[in-house]
């Protein structure tokens, strides 16, 4: 397990204490190891030896690491996130564990269940408030604004920061990723600089930098993945925030303002090719007339 060292020896002073809660809301930037974190944090609990956040190839580790543990429980698609799965685990945390210990549930992008079935929401809630003997709902979330105050409330908020430079170069290694120049706009996301790996980061902030509206069109134009056009918007976010703290250039602060809008509205149904084409025209006009490239 790559970073986040305070959070681990939080978790594991919490259970060697007894002072382990029933529901955790793990918080943070998205793409930083939240998930991970919960599913390392998982197999520790569930692991005979109790080997937190370390190797372990003991008959329970492997089973949690291939989602086969029959104390183990995660719901990580969106397709999960519904009524039925809420009551699912609601049955199962009234029941015995398969092991005689512990059990564990993680729920990934808990927001979305929160804004996509108020029932679910409810149920949940009552989930978390009587979850079970010896269960622990993990909880993850990178838009906390749009997870439940009384879900909150609920839980012991833990909250994630960025990978540093080394940990994230140490995450691209591991996977046989190449950091090249995207590790200045990644901001600490793993998921965000395989992103900006594959549209070229530097190329993008190469353009910028020469204001040269007609390669920098194509480049966005191009960017009909949401996610890669979101990793873009972050990239692109640092560069301008950056000229900005240097010129106090109101017109950079509108262009900061409008981006804001554009990447919150990317978690909704939208048309990309539209998206972009007002982009590209709101970035041009700010470099044409504004100089802010510069």
């Amino acid at each position: 397990m790559i970073g986040h060292k305070k959070q681990q020896t939080f978790f594991r002073q919490a259970f060697l204490s007894g002072q382990l809660s029933h529901a955790y809301l793990l918080t943070g930037p998205e793409g930083i190891g939240k998930k991970l974190f919960a599913k390392e944090f998982a197999k520790g609990l569930l692991c005979p030896h109790k080997r937190f956040f370390a190797q372990c190839d003991c008959p329970s580790c492997l089973q949690v690491g291939n989602n086969s543990h029959p104390d183990y429980y995660v719901y990580e698609e969106k397709a999960d996130l519904n009524i039925e799965s809420v009551r699912q685990i609601a049955e199962n945390a009234s029941m015995s564990t398969y092991s005689g210990g512990w059990r564990a549930v993680i729920i990934d992008n808990v927001h979305i269940l929160c804004q996509a079935d108020a029932s679910a929401a409810n149920a949940l809630l009552k989930t978390i408030e009587e979850p079970g003997i010896n269960t622990v709902c993990l909880l993850v979330t990178h838009k906390l604004d749009r997870v439940l105050p009384t879900i909150q409330s609920r839980c012991v908020n833990v909250r994630f920061d960025p990978l540093s430079d080394n940990e994230l170069l140490a995450v691209l290694k591991s996977k046989g990723i190449e950091p090249g120049t995207v590790l200045p706009y990644a901001a600490g996301s793993v998921s965000g600089a395989m992103a900006l790996s594959a549209i070229d980061a530097g190329g993008l902030m190469s353009s910028l930098d020469s204001g040269d509206l007609g390669k920098l069109g194509m480049q966005i134009l191009g960017m009909t993945d949401k996610d890669k056009f979101a990793a873009a918007m972050s990239a692109m976010q640092g560069y301008f925030l950056e000229r900005y703290k240097c010129t106090r250039n109101p017109d950079i602060a509108m262009l900061l303002q409008y981006m804001d809008g554009v990447v919150k509205n990317l978690t909704y149904n939208v048309n990309m090719p539209l998206v972009l084409l007002d982009f590209y025209v709101k970035l041009a006009d700010t470099l044409s007339f504004a100089g802010a490239a510069r």
